[in-house]
């Protein structure tokens, strides 16, 4: 059986066509048993007394969007889509966003279907960015020269050369201080570190726990001492420290200011004996020098605009 208007086939019975809506002439139907057929919408159903044309038509009326489907999607979305930004909250937002796409998949409304889309889409590249921030953060820091905490620091297992725990010079002694009373390369290479914490401390430098180093109060020099895995040492670990040339991988780290330039920086700071020219220019000098005892110390100096920094 088809359908006299669009020749689609038509089930057994059919009351009208499913494609394109026409009612069935009873002739066509004939004696078949009716049934219904719903078409866009609208269902036609047989009467009580079929046999004549004499059938009704019901049309079928749209949900009502209830409260549910209509508001939650879009809070669920403002409140994602700002949460996604966040970065820190981002994989708050991007739950949100997908809880308000699926609670509001039926509404015909598409202001909250796009709004919980677009959070999600920024929720995911959010937490995207986030990750690759903190692989990058942790690469940097177990590949960079990132200072830690002196509490890690251990000395060598098998300790220091007894000769290298006597001072070679003493802590009042006048080449160990330059004209602006900064310590210099001279004592950082003749005193033990208590030796050294001594010189410190009686010439007006205090420990600062924050700083992990010494410092006068005008702040114009200051000292810290750090290890090869770049961990700050503490002041009683100073304390035990051996003559510069058995310190093995530890360097002194100072920082001064007053000189007017890097001739006026070796001067001051660079009170030392050199066993090698300096190899020096407006910023920087290289050389090795030597205690008082003729051992070999390694010394850099740089200089910028007046301050200077030197390290044994």
């Amino acid at each position: 059986m088809q359908c006299p208007k669009c020749g689609t086939e038509l089930a057994s019975g059919a009351l009208c066509c499913p494609e394109c809506g026409e009612a069935v002439p009873d002739e066509v139907v004939g004696n078949n048993s009716p049934t219904d057929c719903t078409y866009n919408g609208a269902t036609y159903a047989d009467s009580a007394d079929y046999g004549t044309t004499d059938y009704t038509y019901t049309a079928a009326q749209p949900p009502v969007e209830n409260a549910t489907q209509s508001g939650a999607p879009l809070v669920l979305g403002i409140v994602g889509l700002v949460l996604g930004i966040t970065l820190v909250f981002s994989p708050i937002g991007l739950a949100l966003c997908i809880v308000g796409l699926a609670i509001g998949a039926k509404s015909k409304s598409t202001g909250p279907k796009a709004l919980n889309i677009v959070g999600i889409v920024i929720s995911s590249l959010a937490m995207v960015f986030m990750v690759a921030i903190t692989a990058f953060s942790v690469y940097l820091v177990s590949n960079s020269d990132v200072l830690s905490t002196g509490s890690t620091y251990t000395a060598p297992a098998e300790g220091y050369p007894a000769e290298s725990m006597t001072s070679i010079a003493s802590p009042t002694d006048a080449a160990c201080l330059d004209q602006y009373g900064n310590v210099t390369a001279y004592a950082l290479a003749n005193l033990t570190g208590k030796d050294l914490v001594t010189l410190l401390e009686s010439n007006g430098y205090t420990y600062d726990a924050d700083l992990e180093g010494w410092q006068k109060g005008d702040g114009k020099f200051g000292l810290y001492v750090i290890s090869d895995t770049y961990t700050f040492l503490t002041k009683s670990q100073v304390e035990q420290l051996p003559l510069a040339y058995a310190k093995g991988s530890v360097d002194y780290c100072a920082w001064g200011t007053g000189y007017a330039d890097m001739t006026g920086a070796l001067e001051g700071l660079g009170n030392i004996v050199f066993k090698t020219t300096p190899t020096e220019d407006a910023d920087n000098a290289f050389a090795f020098a030597e205690d008082g005892l003729g051992n070999q110390i390694s010394f850099s100096l740089f200089y910028d605009d007046g301050e200077t920094s030197l390290v044994i």
